[in-house]
């Protein structure tokens, strides 16, 4: 006889009905603790694993477009690290190409998974780089702040929040840790909402999505009925909402305003930037609402 789930197993279950996982390679690499493959996912669409370290998220997944008329289009571009840079041009090479083939990368938010090897990869190939304008400032001014006094508004910002002097300057750190992202790629190119992207070939509409940061990015792809989620909607966990020193108000409603505005989309398969792909959008987005 099978027991009857515990009431934490039953609102587990109930958090995946209607969710369907699409990934079984990357789920079975998830589960094995391994990096999942490179995998082809359309004749002219690939997904790279670019290792993120000393993270629970372990990876994020870049995805690499064939473009009309020759050369790929990355969607994000991974952690900066050797190792980061390593799986990327693994990958780009077990697909056939190499960095010099980009001719553009599509940045889904500003955090240093997505952003990292942006720079790195523009330098090598001379691609442009577009993001969403709010997530954009954000980026000038980290890249231009002066590094004592960026410390130094973080740890008050923490003191606000409540937390001890002493735990504040703990978590912030020295100037030192600021380093990577002093080198981040500020943008050449800026996305708004409903805008198509310069990916020949493709119909990839940005759709903005702020709450995970103010400049959340997803794309829309029309042609093939992709949705590509970034972190915005992931199979498995929420992404974390929170504040930033002169950032929104209210992150967690911008957040659920962002849901909402996604869910009917119906798209053929969810693409995230970790974790897994699957199918059940709406089914996702209701589950994270009520979690929220």
């Amino acid at each position: 006889m099978v027991a009857a789930p515990r009431p934490a197993a039953r609102a587990r279950l109930a958090e995946w009905e209607g969710v369907e996982i699409t990934g079984t390679a990357q789920h079975e690499a998830w589960q094995a603790r391994a990096l999942p493959p490179v995998e082809q996912l359309r004749a002219d669409l690939w997904c790279i694993p670019v290792p993120i370290p000393h993270n629970p998220l372990r990876y994020v997944s870049v995805y690499a477009f064939a473009l009309d008329g020759g050369g790929l289009g990355l969607l994000d571009t991974g952690w900066e690290s050797q190792a980061g840079w390593a799986a990327l041009t693994d990958g780009l090479a077990a697909i056939g190409g190499g960095v010099a083939d980009i001719r553009g990368v599509l940045v889904t938010h500003l955090h240093f998974d997505h952003l990292g090897l942006a720079a790195r990869v523009r330098e090598a190939s001379g691609a442009w780089v577009a993001m969403h304008p709010a997530d954009a400032r954000a980026v000038e001014r980290l890249t231009t702040a002066d590094a004592q006094a960026f410390v130094d508004t973080e740890v008050e910002f923490l003191v606000g929040l409540g937390a001890s002097r002493e735990d504040a300057l703990s978590d912030v750190g020295g100037t030192e840790n600021l380093a990577g992202f002093t080198r981040m790629a500020v943008p050449d190119r800026l996305l708004e909402h409903g805008e198509r992207a310069d990916f020949p070939g493709w119909s990839l509409h940005a759709v903005h999505t702020p709450g995970h940061t103010p400049g959340h990015l997803c794309f829309d792809e029309e042609r093939t009925r992709l949705f590509f989620s970034g972190d915005h909607v992931l199979p498995r966990i929420s992404p974390n909402i929170s504040s930033t020193p002169g950032g929104a108000a209210d992150p967690l409603r911008n957040f659920l305003d962002s849901l909402a505005g996604v869910r009917d989309l119906a798209p053929e398969e969810v693409l995230p930037a970790h974790e897994w792909r699957f199918r059940g959008l709406a089914e996702r987005v209701d589950s994270l609402t009520a979690h929220h």
